[in-house]
C-alpha cells in the first residue's frame, strides 16, 4: 500500500509540473502559414484569424516574408516556450494522418495495377479469339493444273508486252525519234542524242525496219 501511494503521489506531481499551453497571441493564417497583421502577402486576401496555439496545432508555420517569430515579440516568446510542447502534443495526430495518406496511396496503386492486369487479360483474350477465327476460315486450295496455268500466264506477260511495243513503234518503217535532217552531201542525219543501239525502231529484225545494210544505203539511222 505504501508503494502504491508513493507512485500515485509521484504521478500527481509530474502532472502538476506539466505546463499548460495557453492560447497565445492572435495571428492571421493564410495558405498554411501564420502572419503578422501587416504582412504584404495578406494584401487583398481574406486570412483566417486564430490563436497561435491553434495555428500551430493545425500545422501552420511562420511566414517566410514577414517572419513573425523574429519581428513580433509576443509570437517569438510563445514559439520559444510552447512550440516543442505543441509538436509533441500533435505528434500522434500527424502520425495518423501520414498513415492514412499512405493507406490511400496504396489503395490507388493497387487499383491501377488491377485495371492494368484486366486490360492485359482482355487484350490476350481478344488476340486468342482472332487467332481461332483465322484458323477456322477455309483455306483456298490451288490444284497443280491451276498453278501451272498461273505460271504460264506470268511468263507470257512480258513477251507479249514487248511485242506490242515493237509493233507500235515500228509499224510505219520509220524511227520514232523524228524525221531525219538533210545534209550538204545529200545524206540524211538524225538529230543529236539519237542512239540507234537503244532505239526500238532502229533495232535490226524489227517488223517494218530495214536491215543494217539497207539503212546505211537509204540514209536511215
Amino acid at each position: 500500500m505504501v508503494a502504491l501511494g508513493s507512485v500515485f503521489i509521484l504521478s500527481v506531481a509530474v502532472l502538476a509540473q506539466t505546463p499548460s499551453i495557453p492560447a497565445g497571441p492572435t495571428v492571421s493564417v493564410f495558405e498554411g502559414e501564420y502572419h503578422v497583421a501587416a504582412c504584404p502577402r495578406l494584401a487583398g486576401q481574406a486570412p483566417k484569424s486564430m490563436s497561435l496555439a491553434e495555428a500551430m496545432r493545425a500545422g501552420a508555420g511562420p511566414c517566410r516574408v514577414c517572419e513573425p517569430n523574429r519581428n513580433d515579440q509576443q509570437v517569438q516568446s510563445f514559439a520559444a516556450n510552447y512550440a516543442v510542447a505543441i509538436s509533441r502534443e500533435t505528434a500522434p495526430i500527424r502520425a495518423a494522418a501520414a498513415a492514412e495518406r499512405s493507406r490511400v496511396a496504396g489503395e490507388v496503386a493497387a487499383e491501377r495495377a488491377r485495371v492494368a492486369a484486366e486490360e492485359r487479360k482482355l487484350a490476350a483474350e481478344a488476340a486468342a479469339a482472332e487467332r481461332k477465327r483465322r484458323e477456322a476460315e477455309p483455306l483456298v486450295r490451288v490444284t497443280a493444273a491451276q498453278a501451272g496455268s498461273i505460271l504460264n500466264d506470268a511468263a507470257k506477260g512480258p513477251r507479249n508486252n514487248k511485242s506490242r511495243v515493237l509493233t507500235s513503234t515500228s509499224s510505219g518503217g520509220s524511227c520514232s525519234s523524228g524525221p531525219a535532217e538533210s545534209r550538204a552531201d545529200g545524206r540524211r542525219a538524225w538529230p543529236s542524242g539519237h542512239w540507234r543501239s537503244s532505239c526500238p525502231s532502229c533495232t535490226p529484225g524489227s517488223r517494218g525496219v530495214p536491215s543494217r545494210a539497207v539503212r546505211s544505203r537509204s540514209a536511215s539511222c
